[in-house]
């Protein structure tokens, strides 16, 4: 097994990949990380190369056309959008309606023309909640086609994507840390094939509160709390837990027990 760490979308990238043949994996590994950097051209808001940075730049005025994929990441949004009743929300400062169940979207999409059009003056877009989960689901889709079944793919210390398993056999293992206190361990998970993501609203040693917004409110989140979740997929687990911190507890629970699958596992903190 090999280690492999990149940084890249302001967060440290890191993979553990199974195999005999270290030269291969060292290959894999660069050809993953200029998909890693491929998409952070496409996905950042920071960076004024990138294709959101240029969306959230120019259309407020006229229709955006965009590529292809991101077309398809901002059409899987407003999908997530409508399932979590409009609690996970990519677009930050819209004054639209509070209390409307979903909220109307922020902006319009014309898959004829495959543009994008902001429907008010001060949206900005930011993938943050999406961009890791979606990283790492590519990631695990390219190592299959290099036939590279165990690997454990970590996306700073919230995202992570569990493949296989170890070259023992045994399962990968997250531990869940509390979040006032990085050290102390609440639980552990065994992750095997399965997305996990791991949110708080303030972070261990921090007093500063997060960036986690209730879309529905148009406020910040200050309750302190944390939640994580177990997931098939990396995305569908970070998409989750940005939107069930912003539910608050008792409305997050409810939703996984009426919306989630068995393939789902949540907790709260």
């Amino acid at each position: 097994m090999r280690h492999f760490v990149h940084t890249a979308m302001a967060t440290r990238l890191e993979m553990w990949l199974c195999g005999d043949d270290e030269a291969l994996l060292r290959s894999v590994a660069f050809q993953l990380w200029a998909e890693v950097d491929r998409l952070e051209l496409m996905m950042s808001r920071h960076d004024p190369r990138a294709e959101i940075a240029r969306v959230n730049r120019e259309a407020h005025e006229r229709p955006v056309r965009v590529e292809i994929e991101l077309f398809d990441v901002l059409q899987d949004c407003l999908a997530w959008s409508a399932f979590t009743d409009g609690y996970f929300d990519i677009a930050f400062g819209s004054n639209r309606p509070k209390h409307a169940s979903p909220p109307p979207p922020p902006f319009e999409l014309d898959p004829e023309a495959r543009t994008i059009h902001f429907t008010t003056p001060d949206v900005e877009l930011d993938l943050g909640g999406y961009g890791k989960g979606y990283t790492l689901d590519r990631i695990a889709g390219m190592l299959a086609s290099y036939g590279i079944e165990s690997a454990f793919l970590q996306s700073g210390t919230s995202s992570i994507l569990a493949l296989g398993s170890k070259e023992d056999g045994s399962p990968w293992i997250v531990d869940i840390p509390h979040y006032l206190d990085a050290e102390t361990v609440l639980c552990s998970r065994a992750l095997c094939n399965q997305g996990f993501s791991y949110s708080a609203t303030v972070s261990a040693g921090d007093s500063h509160p997060s960036d986690i917004v209730n879309p529905r409110e148009h406020r910040a989140v200050t309750d302190l709390a944390a939640c994580w979740m177990v997931s098939p997929t990396a995305l569908q687990a970070e998409v989750l837990t940005t939107a069930l911190l912003a539910m608050g507890e008792e409305k997050a629970t409810r939703f996984v027990l009426e919306r989630a699958d068995r393939s789902m596992e949540m907790g709260w903190i």
